[in-house]
């Protein structure tokens, strides 16, 4: 996994980004993450979770972006991501068309089998077969797709019959090969539904997919202040790219100040909001168990006496009791903790934001660390500020070579 994180404010947006990658279960401590977007312009590029995209990293292709870019310019970041969509989409995504099946079909199983199959044969019943039990929770995802469907624009048009056609025989090869280690067999009926679910996870937005965060940060053209965009890419298809926006940050007058974390955001949210999110979701869950136990304390206590006022007890809308907590904790936190740092970091110099965006990096290691999580987060601290007047500047970055011994690769930079 990773840590990565923005904080912006009128002046600057500040970057910071861990060296953690993990490979096959095992972790190694050298990943880039921050990269310049143009040679010439204030944006930069930064990546979290998958490293590489249908097997070519995404270094490769942001570096061949920043060649082709040369010295364009764009009037918001926002252009800028579009542009780099469009770059992946018109460089036929790095990959021929059998690459891109072998990929899918190799995530779509794994995916598809994780969502259907989990646990399942501990499910089994006496009066159902494992078989039956597979096809109930087929039938519960596509249900679940069809009743809240969130599909992206890019395949508003794209039909099942279509996908069917290119993923081919190919499909029921790969899947019944993996199944069959499971002890199933899949009557056709059932391949046909394991299709349509696949469709489903291929066209709408919030999937099981694997993917990669590419936050896009700095100055367009026409921007005084800074903007950040977050886009998730996933995978291509017949000819089509799977991605969709996740963030849009604007810094304007009346918001004068950001703080954006991602990928594993446990540590940072914990320190901008006074409280960690597992915690708050305990107190939540606590609250509603102990108001639904003490409702029922009261039913049973009146229901004998007075049956009416039991009933009008038993009426009580509990969901919306906790709604309310839920709000008020909201309120707490936006006045104890969230309005006071943001209005502190309206105010940082270029250093400060910097040095922020690194301790934030570094708590969510020592978190990690202390408490005996997996260390997926950790490694060099990379660290970047970028402001309209002064561009693009590292304040912390490691390299593979020693700078000293490499001079051309500095004096060639901009050829």
């Amino acid at each position: 996994m990773s840590a990565v994180v923005g904080i912006l404010n009128k002046q600057a947006i500040a970057i910071a980004a861990d060296s953690a990658v993990s490979v096959n279960g095992k972790i190694f401590n050298r990943a880039l993450k921050i990269f310049t977007l143009s040679r010439y312009e204030p944006v930069g590029i930064m990546i979290y979770s998958a490293g590489s995209f249908i097997g070519t990293p995404w270094e490769t292709i942001i570096k061949m972006y920043r060649d082709q870019l040369k010295e364009t310019k764009y009037n918001t970041v926002d252009e800028y991501s579009q542009d780099f969509i469009n770059f992946i989409i018109t460089s036929n995504f790095f990959c021929d068309k059998s690459s891109q099946k072998e990929y899918l079909m190799n995530t779509l199983v794994h995916n598809l089998c994780t969502i259907t199959n989990n646990d399942l044969k501990s499910l089994v019943k006496p009066d159902k077969s494992i078989e039956e039990l597979f096809n109930e929770r087929l039938d519960a995802f596509i249900k679940s797709w069809d009743d809240n469907p969130q599909i992206l624009s890019q395949f508003k048009d794209y039909t099942f019959e279509e996908f069917a056609n290119f993923i081919g025989k190919e499909f029921d090869d790969y899947f019944t090969f993996f199944i069959a280690n499971e002890g199933l067999v899949l009557s056709d009926a059932v391949k046909e539904k394991l299709k349509q679910l696949a469709f489903r996870l291929i066209v709408n937005k919030d999937s099981f997919l694997s993917y990669t965060g590419l936050v896009f940060v700095g100055f367009g053209q026409q921007e005084i202040f800074p903007s950040l965009v977050s886009v998730n890419v996933q995978l291509a298809i017949d000819g089509k790219l799977k991605y969709y926006k996740t963030h849009e940050v604007n810094i304007t007058h009346s918001m004068g100040s950001s703080i954006q974390p991602f990928a594993q955001t446990e540590a940072m949210s914990t320190i901008l909001q006074g409280i960690a999110p597992t915690l708050e979701n305990i107190y939540v869950e606590n609250f509603k168990q102990f108001i639904e136990k003490y409702n029922q304390k009261l039913i049973s206590i009146t229901e004998v006496d007075n049956p009416e006022l039991a009933e009008s007890i038993r009426t009580i809308d509990i969901g919306a009791l906790v709604t309310e907590y839920q709000t008020k904790l909201l309120e707490a936190k936006q006045i104890n903790y969230i309005n006071p740092l943001m209005d502190a970091v309206s105010n940082l110099s270029k250093e400060d934001l910097a040095e922020m965006a690194e301790s934030l990096i570094y708590l969510t290691y020592l978190q990690k660390r202390i408490t005996f999580a997996a260390e997926d987060v950790g490694g060099d601290v990379d660290v970047a500020v970028i402001s309209k007047g002064d561009g693009f500047i590292w304040i912390k970055r490691k390299h593979y070579f020693k700078p000293e011994l490499n001079r051309f690769f500095f004096d060639n930079y901009f050829k």
